[in-house]
């Protein structure tokens, strides 16, 4: 009976089959609570599937008594109260009680975890998105060593996350973003050898990257953004060659990109290093980045050059480059980034004429050159080949002074009219906010750069 659009309370009666092996009426919109006595009506069952539904109550302290049980999915649903104990379930395969309200963010609330140890054969452990608090206690490493993923992510955990972790040597995916998990993380990580996505971020991490991450050379996923995580990253992570998505920003990591994480030409999802205090420049070894669709190093102290191997990377949907202390011209070669959408070169040192094949890049939705030393017109003739269809939002810094006003309403002219199906005369209250806007800039009573032409 599952996808269905079942609704309404689900008959008492069917709880009573007490030789049913299987119930799943997952996705659908049945409400009501689950029976209490479950576990004892239904003792033979084995999957008890109701996710995606709206049922209300607690969880049953009964279900511990249907010990033939192998799934246990209840996620997605409004449960809320403690998580029962669980110690009779010697057969459970799959524990999932994801997007609940279950929990009281208190101490306590994980005390279930001890009894699932006796699962020998859980290989899906999922509380995440729901309200549980405290720690985790040290028994989590005894946990079934078949576990392949463990989800607690979005609840209100704190403590630091036991080293016993590694002993889960078949963990395939961790993740445990947005708590209040604080301390290091474990050196002896890299025991964890089957690892294919590491997801601990927005958390209160601190300390260094070990060395050890690159042990995981599985890894597809790293996650560790939003921490207070210092220091370098480890070359060592140049040997993650199935690496597809990284994201080390929002920490206190600092030093220079390392050539090996940079070059690692398996990254195809995502490189973002933002807002950390990394020097020097970037590494010529970008270009071989070739499959990547976003690079985001902003807010760091990068200078130097762009290198000319950055055209390397013809697949970049998305390049965030501002806040750093790039200077010189933009390389020719990154005409070559033609799917580039999303282009950000401000607050930084440029100083050239703003690059003609700019507009040859027919995708590019944003396109931000404020704060440098551009200079030279804005070519719009090729703007106009991008249709009505297409909307390009164009953020120019207003240095020059007078002559960059008549650019400006010349420019919001053509793109106030092109965004438009039907050509239609442009208000005078149009006019006049417009102009209004470019003399506050030139008076100084609005930031440079605040213009907007969209």
């Amino acid at each position: 009976m599952g996808i269905n659009k079942l609704s309404g309370t689900f008959p008492s009666s069917i709880f009573n089959l007490s030789a049913l092996f299987t119930l799943s009426i997952l996705q659908n919109q049945i409400q009501g609570t689950i029976p209490s006595d479950v576990g004892k009506t239904l003792p033979n069952l084995q999957v008890f599937n109701v996710a995606s539904n709206q049922f209300t109550g607690t969880i049953p302290s009964s279900i511990s008594n249907a010990t033939s049980l192998l799934k246990f999915e209840v996620q997605s649903n409004k449960l809320t109260g403690q998580v029962p104990d669980c110690r009779k379930l010697h057969d459970l395969q799959y524990f999932n009680i994801q997007l609940n309200h279950l929990g009281s963010s208190k101490n306590g609330d994980l005390s279930f975890l001890s009894g699932l140890t006796n699962a020998t054969e859980l290989r899906k452990l999922i509380i995440a998105d729901n309200n549980l608090g405290g720690t985790l206690p040290t028994s989590i490493s005894n946990l079934s060593t078949t576990l392949q993923k463990i989800w607690f992510q979005s609840n209100q955990l704190d403590g630091s996350i036991p080293d016993e972790i590694v002993n889960l040597v078949s963990l395939e995916s961790l993740a445990m973003w947005y708590n209040h998990f604080t301390g290091n993380i474990y050196t002896n990580i890299g025991k964890l050898s089957m690892l294919v996505e590491l997801d601990i971020c927005m958390n209160e991490l601190s300390g260094s990257m070990p060395s050890t991450l690159g042990n995981l050379t599985k890894l597809s996923k790293l996650f560790l953004e939003y921490n207070n995580l210092q220091g370098i990253i480890p070359s060592s992570l140049g040997e993650c060659q199935s690496m597809q998505a990284l994201d080390l920003s929002n920490n206190n990591l600092n030093g220079v990109i390392s050539q090996q994480v940079i070059g690692l030409t398996s990254l195809s999802m995502l490189l973002n290093l933002s807002s950390n205090h990394f020097t020097g420049s970037l590494p010529m070894e970008v270009g071989m980045l070739k499959n990547l669709g976003e690079l985001d190093v902003s807010d760091n102290m990068l200078s130097r050059e762009l290198p000319r191997s950055l055209g390397g990377c013809e697949s970049l949907e998305v390049l965030h480059l501002q806040g750093n202390f790039f200077n010189g011209s933009i390389p020719l070669s990154t005409s070559l980034l033609r799917g580039i959408q999303d282009l950000d070169l401000s607050r930084n040192n440029f100083s050239a004429e703003i690059p003609k094949f700019f507009w040859g890049f027919l995708f590019l939705k944003n396109l931000n050159l404020s704060f440098n030393d551009f200079w030279g017109p804005v070519p719009n003739e090729e703007s106009k080949k991008r249709g009505s269809s297409h909307s390009l939002k164009l953020i120019i810094p207003l240095e020059a002074g007078l002559p960059l006003l008549g650019i400006a309403m010349v420019l919001s002219y053509f793109f106030l009219r092109s965004s438009r199906k039907e050509k239609k005369e442009i208000s005078l209250n149009t006019w006049r906010t417009l102009f209004c806007k470019c003399h506050m800039i030139l008076s100084s009573k609005l930031p440079m750069g605040s213009l907007q032409l969209v």
